[in-house]
């Protein structure tokens, strides 16, 4: 926690663009069809329209080239984990493993409110 994103040449452009409108994310790293994995992913989703001005980046972990240095620049290493990232580009919190609905939403709700 604490970490500030930084825009470097292998920084995917939605998050580029989100750190310059100061648009607060989420980045999820997931393994596809892994039972807990795919239930974090389903709860973000079923949050994601409460949350309008967030920006929801889901990654598979396998696919490098999608995220590019987001995996290196937040520490990844225990999907799924979901980042939750203030519209300063700072990581505010982060959950590794199955993470509630209810926690996933206070987490968001969190990065939100400034």
């Amino acid at each position: 926690m604490g970490t500030t994103v930084k825009v470097g040449d292998l920084t995917p452009q939605e998050v580029q663009k989100a750190l310059k409108d100061h648009q607060p994310m989420v980045v999820m790293f997931y393994i596809p069809a892994s039972t807990d994995d795919d239930s974090v992913r389903s709860s973000l989703n079923n949050l994601k329209p409460k949350y309008p001005d967030v920006l929801f980046l889901l990654y598979d972990y396998s696919k490098v080239k999608a995220y590019g240095d987001m995996a290196q620049q937040l520490k990844v290493n225990y999907p799924p984990q979901v980042m939750f990232i203030s519209d300063q580009g700072v990581v505010r919190s982060f959950t590794s493993g199955y993470a509630d609905e209810g926690t996933l939403n206070q987490q968001l709700a969190n990065i939100t409110q400034g």
